[in-house]
């Protein structure tokens, strides 16, 4: 597995992790390269699975409900940034189906200007490739995780604002993930 970029992840404290999602492996992929045990925003459903969960609550993940705000996930994700922990978050909300860069959510924004953490952009190349959606098993393949330069922390005004700036973060993602000039999103 290759990556570039790794020196610009902090070196301690708090920090959002924004990357694309494009396969079930995605947190394997970014843990690789991350020196420390990061927490995870997942979505419920994982939380509550049988096997996935006991591995989920052990790394102290944080359970968000899809498809709706979840004040339990903001409040829960929120302390783990209060007490200077990094928070890894799909803006996307779930799996890409076609492997690209999609729409991201508003809550990353909110997230993070809510808890005045700055945003680390990432972009995973190749994961959709060994490991797709529709697919049980992965197959062989080249894995790259490029970490984008931190963005300090947004200050949206509006709920039509952290949209527009999801918006750029993910513009900002894509970019990374094709390998061509990423102006900062804001």
């Amino acid at each position: 597995m290759q990556g570039g970029g790794v020196e610009h992840l902090p070196a301690r404290g708090a920090y959002i992790l924004a990357s694309n999602h494009v396969s079930l492996l995605d947190w394997a992929f970014l843990s690789y390269h991350l020196p420390d045990l990061v927490r995870f925003v997942v979505h419920r459903e994982y939380w509550d699975h049988a096997l996935l969960g006991i591995g989920l609550r052990c790394n102290g993940a944080v359970p968000l409900r899809g498809g709706a705000t979840d004040a339990g996930a903001f409040r829960r994700a929120r302390a783990v940034l209060s007490d200077g922990e990094p928070l890894v978050m799909f803006p996307e909300g779930g799996i890409s189906r076609t492997g690209r860069p999609q729409r991201g959510q508003p809550g990353i924004i909110a997230l993070a200007a809510a808890a005045r953490a700055p945003i680390v952009p990432a972009a995973i190349r190749g994961g959709f490739e060994v490991f797709p959606r529709h697919r049980r098993l992965p197959r062989p393949g080249s894995v790259t995780v490029v970490f984008g330069a931190p963005l300090p922390p947004p200050v949206p005004n509006s709920r039509d604002a952290q949209r527009a700036l999801a918006a750029a973060l993910m513009r900002h993602i894509e970019a990374l993930h094709d390998g061509t000039p990423a102006p900062p999103p804001w």
